[in-house]
């Protein structure tokens, strides 16, 4: 295995560790906050919400496979180096592949579902003002201005 292609499974490991992170992360800060918002939302942003969390625990387990499939594919590159007509392994085997872009989708979906819960829930129209209501009569304030005061 050349340097190029060590370099693509490095890239690809760090890449997925991050969607890893960043779904943990993500889940664990909504869990946390939710029993702030619940009350304030529908039923249908809950769903939504709990179809992120879905979503994203989807995303950490095709992240998990990814790396073992990388440590596998990586295994099976280490021990073929005795054979005539070594077999090219890549990060675009379909063993890898498949896992990634289940990976990279749901972490996608699950980031816009999240978006799209957070929209809803604090898009609020605002209170419309009735025709008759008159608005509160507010003065001005004058400024003042300094009295003299006389030195001893």
């Amino acid at each position: 295995m050349n340097d190029e292609e060590k370099k693509s499974f490095d890239f690809l490991s760090e890449t997925t560790k991050q969607l890893l992170t960043l779904s943990t992360g993500i889940i664990t800060f909504t869990v946390t906050f939710t029993k702030d918002i619940i009350g304030s939302v529908t039923v249908f942003n809950f769903l939504l919400l709990k179809i992120a969390w879905l979503s994203y625990l989807l995303s950490i387990v095709a992240g998990i496979l990814t790396l073992l499939s990388l440590t596998a594919t990586l295994s099976k590159a280490g021990n073929i180096k005795n054979t005539t007509t070594p077999k090219k392994y890549s990060i675009y085997d379909s063993n890898i592949r498949i896992f990634s872009y289940v990976q990279v989708l749901s972490f996608i979906l699950a980031t816009g579902l999240t978006i799209g819960f957070g929209w809803m829930s604090i898009d609020k129209p605002a209170k419309p003002i009735n025709q008759n209501q008159s608005l509160p009569n507010i003065s001005p304030i004058k400024p003042t201005t300094p009295t003299k005061t006389s030195s001893p």
